[in-house]
């Protein structure tokens, strides 16, 4: 008799099992409640059409907008594998449940496809062939522009359907079934299905699950659990299987456990399926050199022998799992309770020759691939996979897979991978996609992409330098070694997703300037990222000088300079336009201080009714300085302000007539060369580069400052003014001075930082200076 499988709508093809294919009704080897130990086998009828991957409600589908798609074909949101392959030209993309699934997804799909990407009397691509021309052979395939009903047909037919079903007796898809008897123990539905806890392993993000009541898994969610334990596996402790009188409990790491996947994406499946095709070797078809799938096997391989050999695409691309896997479902088979997870072979695969992941070369000459880096951005190695330079100090090789793309325009890159370790440890899943840049790069905007390394080269400059900043600052400041810490941390969180958008943002300009400056664009990036992570944390001079210091790292190779000769070098004012930063008494406050300054110098007994403001005055110097303050403070009334207001005003008029005459005084506030101003901190700075005032004295002076309440900033703040009068920004200390009963604290960590920014100012400058030079030789060497 013969049993038929109907697909999804009405131009799907059928699939039929014959009873030479299907044979005897198989027996459900796995069917067992809810339990850790292994069930006792129960003989029910396999339902092929719910377990059987080929067809049904598998992997999530996005139908492609820009064409019609029947409304048979467009209802359904998930799909079989084949099914995936014939409406491939139709589909714009496929998902999964994760991202190292979809890693593995994609690679069971490159080996099918390559299988059936042939035509009558035309070769399909998992062969070089005596024709050696693969490459024009992909160019038909691309042109046909899907894949051959009739290929797919052929090759379906040519496999029992039964291997592509999870529960079969003999050869379920992707398993072994001598597990069944070769394992006293399963590892449970928890082991299997990433994010559960299991055993001693860490808890993540996968809900509440225990060994001791596992939740059973859907088909969907057991069927992507498979993948990634065949791929991502971890490698150490498994379940004992004992073959041959050999018994172990122990695994080597999957194929793909740790790495990053790069996969070209194109605008439709088919498009992206056929340009993620390696190039095979000459000769290595499935007829010439055995290149077989798992599912195409006629027996299972010697679990004692040797790891399956590389002979092709096809072993490469689904044949090098280290682990070997059995699912058991419970008794109607619509969910999966329990699993068996132990070794494939007792020796390692091949690793060396994924072609989907970028290999490095570590000091001691050793290949590895790249690791997925939850904190790491694709963008990061876009000039890699281009081949403009390395990404790294280290050897570094592109993914093989980028070296013979196919010409289809917009074709983008899309990052999978698994953020772990060897072992137990799984942090999290890493997906990433590029806008379209490959062949855009390569074919139109040549000087777009020569101008990629430069940008990646800028960005990773000011990331590595920021770093050791963050690092370097945190050390300083606890008095400890330079090592990971919370502020670097914090900085790169900050950093390096501002990073990427003007990555992108200067890449894809048109404007020419766009190509230059990037070293200072991403340094501002890298100054405030620095800014970000340490603002709130200087609550002490010692803390101020750590964080300044520390911030020279940001400015390049580390120069010897002495401090500048004058302030308007300790500040140095931008070529281009600076936007002065107002605030909504600027104009008020600039009047009350010229006002006062005009007084001092025009009106008779001024200076003397205001000094004695702060000493022992009589009643009639007393009505001479508030007639003073009073019009200098017009409109605004006087009576209407609070006590602490008033006396800021009063404190600051007394301070400006404390002044010798001789001395000319400006009033000061944010203009084009401090677009903020000066506060206290960076004036006490100047007078110290101006030789106008010891380091020493200007330290004490702001350490004594910083630490006062009002009562003890309004005692203490005029014998401080009074060593500097000439570079006292009057505008800002008076804002400064009427904000500290709310702002105390930020306004002394600003006097703080101001302190050690201004001070430094000359370091960072002839580091910055020898940086651009070292840049500026380097471009020209190249």
């Amino acid at each position: 008799m013969a049993v038929h499988l109907r697909l999804r709508g009405e131009i799907a093809a059928n699939i039929t099992l014959t009873q030479t294919n299907l044979g005897p009704p198989p027996p459900a080897r796995r069917a067992c409640s809810v339990r850790i130990v292994p069930p006792t086998p129960r003989r029910v009828v396999a339902n092929p059409l719910l377990s059987n991957v080929l067809v049904g409600e598998w992997i999530s589908v996005t139908w492609r907008t820009d064409l019609d798609i029947p409304a048979e074909l467009a209802r359904p949101r998930r799909l079989g594998l084949r099914e995936l392959l014939e409406h491939a030209h139709l589909i714009e993309s496929i998902d999964a449940s994760s991202a190292p699934a979809l890693s593995g997804l994609y690679r069971i799909l490159y080996a099918l496809a390559a299988r059936v990407s042939g035509s009558e009397g035309i070769a399909g691509l998992d062969d070089n062939g005596p024709d050696k021309n693969w490459a024009r052979r992909r160019d038909a395939v691309l042109k046909r522009g899907r894949l051959d009903p009739a290929a797919i047909a052929a090759y379906f037919n040519g496999i029992p359907a039964v291997r592509f079903d999870l529960f079969d007796a003999d050869r379920p898809f992707l398993q072994d079934s001598r597990l069944l008897a070769q394992c006293p123990k399963s590892a449970g539905i928890n082991k299997l299905i990433p994010g559960r806890p299991a055993g001693n392993n860490h808890a993540w993000f996968g809900g509440p699950h225990s060994d001791a009541a596992p939740v059973p898994a859907s088909l969907v969610e057991a069927f992507f659990g498979l993948i990634v334990a065949l791929y991502y596996g971890a490698s150490g402790r498994c379940s004992t299987r004992e073959v041959a009188g050999v018994s172990a409990a122990n695994t080597k790491a999957g194929p793909l456990r740790t790495s990053l996947s790069y996969h070209p994406i194109g605008a439709s499946l088919f498009e992206t399926l056929i340009a993620g095709i390696p190039v095979p070797a000459s000769m290595t078809g499935r007829e010439l050199s055995g290149d077989l799938c798992p599912w195409e096997y006629e027996e299972y391989p010697d679990p004692l022998g040797t790891a399956t050999e590389v002979t092709g695409i096809a072993s490469l691309l689904t044949g090098r799992a280290q682990h070997a896997v059995l699912l058991v479902a419970n008794t109607e088979q619509d969910a999966v309770v329990d699993a068996y997870l132990t070794w494939a072979w007792r020796t390692a695969s091949d690793r060396s020759q994924d072609p989907y992941v970028i290999w490095q070369t570590s000091k001691e000459g050793n290949q590895y691939a790249r690791r997925a880096d939850s904190g790491r951005a694709l963008w990061r190695d876009v000039d890699t996979l281009l081949g403009n330079r390395p990404s790294s100090s280290a050897a570094v090789l592109k993914p093989a897979v980028f070296d013979n793309l196919p010409d289809i325009p917009d074709l983008r890159v899309l990052a999978l991978g698994f953020d772990q370790d060897g072992q137990a440890k799984d942090t999290q899943f890493v997906d990433a996609i590029t806008p379209p840049i490959i062949n855009t790069l390569k074919a139109d905007n040549v000087k777009i992409a020569a101008n990629v390394g430069n940008l990646h080269q800028a960005g990773e400059i000011a990331g590595r330098r920021l770093e050791y900043a963050a690092k370097k600052a945190w050390a300083l400041y606890t008095d400890d070694k330079v090592q990971e810490c919370a502020w670097s941390q914090v900085a790169a969180a900050y950093y390096w997703p501002q990073a990427e958008q003007l990555f992108w943002s200067r890449l894809f300009s048109t404007v020419p300037e766009a190509r230059h400056g990037l070293g200072k664009a991403f340094r501002t990036l890298a100054e405030r990222a620095f800014n970000h992570a340490t603002e709130n944390s200087v609550h002490s001079m010692a803390d101020a000088e750590a964080v300044e210091t520390a911030r020279l790292e940001l400015y390049g190779p580390r120069v010897k300079a002495g401090l500048a000769k004058s302030a308007q070098t300790t500040e140095p004012k931008e070529k281009e336009e600076v936007k002065v930063r107002d605030y909504s008494e600027l104009a008020a406050d600039r009047s009350f201080v010229e006002k006062v300054i005009w007084h001092c110098k025009n009106t008779p007994g001024a200076r003397a009714a205001l000094r004695s403001i702060t000493g022992v005055s009589s009643r009639q110097t007393a009505a001479a300085a508030d007639e003073i303050v009073t019009a200098a403070l017009a409109p605004t009334d006087p009576s209407a302000l609070t006590p602490d207001r008033q006396r800021a005003y009063y404190t600051l008029a007394a301070m400006i007539a404390a002044v010798p005459a001789k001395v000319e005084l400006k009033p000061g506030g944010p203009n084009a060369t401090h677009p903020y101003g000066r506060d206290l901190g960076r004036c006490l700075a100047a007078a110290v580069v101006d030789k106008k005032l010891a380091e020493a004295a200007a330290r004490r002076h702001m350490e004594l400052l910083t630490k006062q309440d009002l009562d003890g900033l309004h005692l203490h703040l005029p014998g401080t003014v009074t060593l500097i009068p000439e570079t006292v920004d009057w505008v800002m200390l008076l804002r400064d001075l009427r904000d500290w009963p709310a702002r105390g604290d930020e306004i002394a960590r600003r006097w703080r930082q101001g302190f050690f920014h201004s001070l430094l100012a000359g370091q960072r400058a002839a580091a910055e200076a020898a940086d651009a030079e070292g840049s500026n030789g380097e471009s020209s060497a190249a």
